[in-house]
């Protein structure tokens, strides 16, 4: 069962953050740090990452989103894991948003609707195309 609030959407959004507060003292909370996301969701993000970060480390976010002002939201790391890509092993976190405004959520949502309608849109437009191509070589 899906315990997620919100449907999350692949796709990579540039964002930058810095830490405020950390589990270890491993990670420098004067630095910021820039990403994309791997995902997105009206709740959080998943990222890929160099850093060490640990579950429960509290991030101050900066979302781009292509269409409106950046948004600002406290961010807290849920989890950070090691996987394996392409024979390698990288770092993958996700963030959770803390008490985040309703209409800076509402703006993400809202983006990511618009996104997946576009992309809808489009896989239609391809699949006629296609469909035409074929019956015209019938």
């Amino acid at each position: 069962m899906n315990k997620r609030e919100f449907f999350r959407l692949r796709l990579a959004v540039p964002f930058s953050f810095s830490v405020t507060k950390a589990q270890t003292a491993e990670v420098s909370r004067s630095q910021t740090f820039h990403y994309q996301t791997q995902d997105l969701s009206g709740g959080g993000l998943r990222f890929e990452t160099d850093l060490e970060l640990e579950a429960g480390d509290e991030l101050h976010l900066r979302l781009v989103l292509p269409e409106a002002n950046p948004i600002e939201v406290s961010a807290r790391v849920v989890w950070c894991q090691s996987v394996e890509a392409e024979g390698q092993a990288i770092l993958v976190g996700g963030l959770e948003f803390v008490d985040i405004d309703e209409e800076e959520q509402d703006r993400i949502v809202g983006f990511l609707f618009r996104t997946q309608i576009e992309a809808r849109k489009k896989r239609r437009q391809e699949r006629k195309q296609f469909e035409r191509k074929d019956a015209s070589q019938a």
